[in-house]
């Protein structure tokens, strides 16, 4: 999770490392709220107990990666068969989700990411 509520990762993701990421997914794999760092995971954790003493919900902010995808995945003829699509459909049909949004950062920051 990289938000829930107003706690937010104020770093950026390090797309452009996949040792980097790796780590990121082992210490998202510890967290409770599965937050990639120790104070963000307090300060969701806070954020969801001061929600629920309101009787309400938050949202959420997730981040999905794919390290080394191999070449030719996807199609970009069909719109059905394109990879951004399948990928979206699959998200999409998780009842909580609400919005996708994709970049291609092929390696690069995210700063310098183009939408597909």
């Amino acid at each position: 999770m990289t938000a829930i509520g107003s706690a937010r990762l104020e770093t950026g993701i390090p797309y452009g490392s996949p040792f980097a990421l790796q780590a990121m997914h082992c210490r998202a794999e510890r967290s409770s709220v599965r937050a990639v760092d120790p104070r963000l995971e307090r300060r969701m954790v806070r954020a969801i107990r001061e929600a629920m003493a309101r009787k309400d919900t938050l949202g959420g902010v997730f981040t999905v990666f794919a390290v080394n995808p191999p070449v030719g995945l996807g199609s970009h003829a069909q719109w059905r068969d394109r990879l951004t699509a399948r990928i979206g459909m699959h998200l999409l049909s998780i009842p909580a989700v609400r919005s996708v949004e994709m970049y291609n950062t092929a390696g690069g920051p995210k700063t310098h990411a183009r939408k597909p």
